[in-house]
């Protein structure tokens, strides 16, 4: 039998830079209310001036100058399909701030406008363009002179600080992150997300003084990333097999996560452009959150009469000093007419040539955010064993190639 596992970093629900001079329709809008005399007086001004990003969940492209931005060399991400992209702006369930070097609070994006742009009221649309008004001497000065940070949270229910208990100077950024979790359920996630089953987002970004001017909408000029709150873990049955896959499942999970990564307070620390790099180095999971009960990979089948098995589920700690075998997670594979239950780790089984030197041969992984675990499995009537091929991808695409047998 043969499996390749793929784990895939999520292309990071990318917050691209807000709009670009393409979009002209869009500028004169926002710059309408502007008197094309209007100049900033020194020192700053009370007149509200505008200010604005992309928000590019998925691409991989930078939406203002259709220019691929630095990705791996090592690999390409993927974008995410459907309800993977998803940022629920009908229902207003989503915050973005203004925070200080420092992580303290600033002030809130005021009646922000955000809109889809590049599959209209989709939810699989990637693209967002958005903007805000800032208004006041002292957050002019702020945004011009710099550096400002902007943290945005979106799909967490409600989950977000009253404006009461916003108090510039004082609230953090992890006042904002370390009570919001999303309980998990009984019941998977998967194959296909629906409104329902939205993944919480999380992405913070800093960026120099802007110079505001009236009479446009001022980018910032850096992307800002969102993580997805969940791990994606796939199972697909390679259209060579000769056995079919009767079920799989994950022999233990947790049924909370929190709804961003604890301790992220810069895109530097999520986003290196290197795929052992990217992304969280260690899961943040909620106490109480374990669970050993088995959880059944929901499937689907494709064109081809193929089954799916994918699952969306809370990062797990696989790894550490002391860590057991019954600690740890794996997927439990059952073929039709085979007694057997085959046992598949989420371990380095051969160590992939980006993260030669980075990790052992053997060597077990942690369950993480943003990323896509893809097996492919494969059997022959006249194999005894089950053959393991292994490709790890950051929601970008790196190919181990390793294979082993299973007893």
């Amino acid at each position: 039998m043969l499996l390749t596992m793929y784990k895939t970093k999520f292309n990071y629900a990318s917050i691209s830079r807000w709009l670009s001079l393409c979009l002209t329709s869009f500028l004169l809008c926002a710059c309408s209310g502007y008197d094309m005399e209007d100049k900033i007086p020194e020192g700053g001004s009370s007149k509200k001036l505008s200010l604005g990003f992309y928000i590019n969940v998925g691409e991989v492209e930078d939406a203002s100058t259709n220019i691929s931005r630095a990705t791996p060399t090592d690999g390409e991400y993927d974008p995410g399909a459907g309800y993977e992209n998803f940022i629920d702006l009908e229902g207003g369930d989503f915050r973005i701030y203004f925070f200080s070097v420092d992580n303290k609070y600033i002030s809130t994006f005021t009646n922000p406008v955000i809109e889809r742009v590049d599959i209209q009221n989709s939810p699989s649309s990637k693209t967002y363009v958005a903007r805000t008004s800032i208004e006041g001497k002292d957050m002019i000065d702020q945004i011009t002179n710099g550096p400002t940070k902007i943290v945005m949270l979106a799909n967490w229910r409600g989950q977000y600080l009253d404006d009461a208990s916003l108090i510039p100077g004082v609230t953090t950024i992890d006042d904002l992150v370390v009570n919001a979790t999303i309980s998990y359920g009984t019941e998977p996630w998967g194959p296909v997300l629906d409104y329902e089953h939205r993944i919480p987002l999380y992405g913070v970004m800093q960026f120099p003084g802007v110079n505001l001017v009236p009479v446009m909408l001022n980018l910032t000029g850096v992307d800002l990333h969102l993580l997805r709150a969940f791990a994606k873990v796939e199972v697909i049955q390679s259209e060579e097999s000769a056995v079919n896959i009767e079920s799989v499942s994950l022999s233990r999970h947790n049924n909370k996560a929190y709804c961003a990564p604890l301790g992220v307070y810069h895109q530097s620390q999520y986003i290196k452009h290197t795929y052992g790099g990217d992304y969280t180095d260690s899961p943040s999971i909620p106490s109480g959150a374990l669970t050993d009960t088995e959880l059944k990979l929901p499937f689907y089948t494709d064109q081809n009469g193929l089954r799916h098995f994918l699952i969306y589920i809370p990062e797990y700690k696989n790894t550490g000093d002391n860590m057991m075998h019954a600690d740890q997670t794996h997927l439990n594979i059952k073929l039709e007419n085979d007694n057997r239950k085959y046992e598949v780790e989420f371990k380095y089984y051969q160590v992939p040539p980006a993260l030669t030197g980075a990790v052992k041969e053997g060597q077990y992984f942690n369950l993480m955010r943003n990323y896509w675990y893809k097996f492919e499995v494969s059997k022959k009537i006249s194999d005894v064993d089950m053959d393991i091929q292994v490709d790890v991808l950051p929601y970008g695409i790196v190919d181990l190639r390793p294979s082993f047998g299973l007893d």
